[in-house]
């Protein structure tokens, strides 16, 4: 299964998502579990998002938001 693109739709909605739920859990950003606090966001308030086609959406979508600068490697 290809990569998804840098333009994939499922990536910049997750992107903004992810900008809209920091601005409202800025204290959650510098605990070592954000990302298990963003996914369990997703999957209770927007699952729709994680429609996307990927083994490990965890991964994908961390991958996703260190690229774009909004998560620290």
């Amino acid at each position: 299964m290809p990569a998804q693109g840098e333009d994939d739709p499922a990536k910049r909605a997750v992107v903004h998502e992810w900008e809209n739920w920091a601005a409202l859990n800025s204290d959650d950003l510098q605990s070592p579990k954000v990302m298990i606090f963003f996914l369990d966001h997703l999957q209770s308030k927007k699952p729709v998002l994680l429609n996307f086609d990927c083994e490990d959406k965890y991964q994908r979508i961390r991958d996703w938001l260190v690229r774009e600068g909004r998560l620290a490697d």
